[in-house]
C-alpha cells in the first residue's frame, strides 16, 4: 500500500488530510492525458512506484508535460513490470485494481521550506520514532539532494508535530512490526508541514549517519523487530554530535575521465575517522547512461562525514572535495 504512491495517498487523504496536498492518478498512455489533468501548474508528475526520484518531473507547463510524458512512457517498464507482478499476488481494493505500475501520480507543490525524514518502527501497535535526518536540497529547482544530516536542526516544536503525525496515519493504515520512514517538508513562512511519502523500510543512506551519532547502525532496529524485540537502538553515543551523506553532483553530462585514486581515499579516510566514500562512476562513464538518476542531476559519489558542529561538518566536505580528484569532460549542452 505504502509502496504505490497514488494509494498510499488515498489513504493519508482519510486521516490527515490537512497535510496532503492536491494529486490525480495519471495514465501516460491515454490519448489526451494532458487535458485530463486537473491539477494546475505548476506539479510534480512521478510513477507510482518509483526510487531516487527517477521519472520525477517538474511540471510547469503543457510543453513540460508532453516532454515528461514522452521520456517516462519509454523507461517506466524498468519498475512498473515487476511492481505489477507484486500487485497481481495482492488483494487490490476494487478503485486501486485500474491503477497499475504503468500509471503516475501528479500532486501540487509542498516543497517550499525545509524537507526531513523520520526514520521509526512500530512493535506490537506501538509506533515509535528515533531519529529526524535533514534533507538539503540543491540545483536551479531545489529538485536534487545536495546531503542528509543528522540529527535535524528543525525546532523541536515542528519534529514534534511531524512525529504525531506519523503516529496518527502509521496506525490508520494498519502497519505493523516492521521499521519504516516516513518524509515531511515545513513551510517556514507560515509554520505548516505536509507529508510527502512513507516508505516501508529503513534508509541506506542514514545507515553511516546512525552510526556516526549514536554509536550503531540502524539495521540493530530492523533486525530486533523481524525477532519479535523491541528496538533498544543507542542514543548519542557515536563518535561525533553531526552527521551527514554528501551526495557529489553534475548538473550536466559528460564522460568521466578520471576518478579518485585509492590512496586519495585512504588519505581522506585517514584525515577524517569513521569517512566513507562510495564512487558511483568510473573512468570512460557517461554520466547519461548512469541507473536510476533523477531527471535534473547525476550523482558521481557519496561522502559520508561526521563532525562536531554544522559548520565543521561543512569545511570537512570542502577539504575532502580538494582531496578527491574527479575530471568530468561536460557537454555543451546541460542536463
Amino acid at each position: 500500500m505504502c509502496e504505490h504512491k497514488y494509494w498510499s495517498r488515498q489513504k493519508q487523504m482519510e486521516v490527515v488530510p490537512e497535510l496532503i496536498p492536491p494529486f490525480q492518478g495519471i495514465d501516460p498512455y491515454a490519448n489526451n492525458t494532458v487535458k485530463m489533468c486537473k491539477l494546475a501548474y505548476p506539479f510534480w508528475l512521478k510513477p507510482v512506484k518509483s526510487v531516487l526520484s527517477y521519472l520525477g518531473f517538474l511540471i510547469r507547463n503543457e510543453s513540460e508535460f508532453e516532454t515528461a510524458l514522452s521520456v517516462i512512457k519509454k523507461c517506466i517498464s524498468r519498475y512498473a513490470e515487476p511492481f505489477n507482478f507484486i500487485l497481481d499476488q495482492a488483494d487490490l481494493p476494487e478503485a486501486m485494481k485500474k491503477i497499475d505500475g504503468y500509471h503516475c501520480i501528479a500532486e501540487g507543490l509542498i516543497s517550499k521550506g525545509y524537507q526531513c525524514t523520520l526514520e521509526g518502527y512500530v512493535h506490537n501497535g506501538d509506533v515509535q520514532v528515533y531519529g529526524v535526518v535533514d534533507s538539503i536540497r540543491e540545483g536551479e529547482h531545489q529538485t536534487s539532494f545536495s546531503r542528509y544530516q543528522y540529527p535535524s536542526t528543525l525546532p523541536d516544536d515542528v519534529q514534534q508535530r511531524m512525529i504525531e503525525a506519523t503516529a496518527r496515519v502509521i496506525t490508520h493504515l494498519g502497519y505493523d512490526n516492521w521499521p519504516f520512514n516516513i518524509e515531511f517538508y515545513w513551510n517556514n513562512f507560515n509554520d505548516t508541514i505536509h507529508l510527502l511519502e512513507i516508505n516501508t523500510r529503513i534508509s541506506k543512506s542514514h545507515c553511516p549517519l546512525f552510526k556516526m551519532v549514536d554509536g550503531e547502525y540502524h539495521h540493530d532496529v530492523m533486525i530486533d523487530i523481524a525477532l519479535g524485540n523491541k528496538p533498544e537502538f543507542p542514543y548519542r553515543q557515536g563518535r561525533y554530535s553531526t552527521a551527514a551523506k554528501f551526495m557529489l553532483r553534475c548538473h550536466q553530462d559528460g564522460r568521466v575521465v578520471a576518478v579518485p585514486s585509492k590512496e586519495e581515499i585512504a588519505r581522506l579516510k585517514e584525515r577524517f575517522e569513521g569517512t566513507e566514500v562510495v564512487i558511483n562512476v568510473n573512468a570512460g562513464t557517461r554520466l547519461s547512461e548512469l541507473r536510476d538518476q533523477d531527471s535534473y542531476s547525476y550523482e558521481i559519489a557519496d561522502v559520508f562525514l561526521g563532525a562536531d558542529s554544522s559548520n565543521e561538518l561543512v569545511k570537512r566536505y570542502r577539504e575532502a572535495m580538494s582531496i578527491l580528484t574527479f575530471h568530468i569532460v561536460h557537454d555543451e549542452e546541460a542536463k
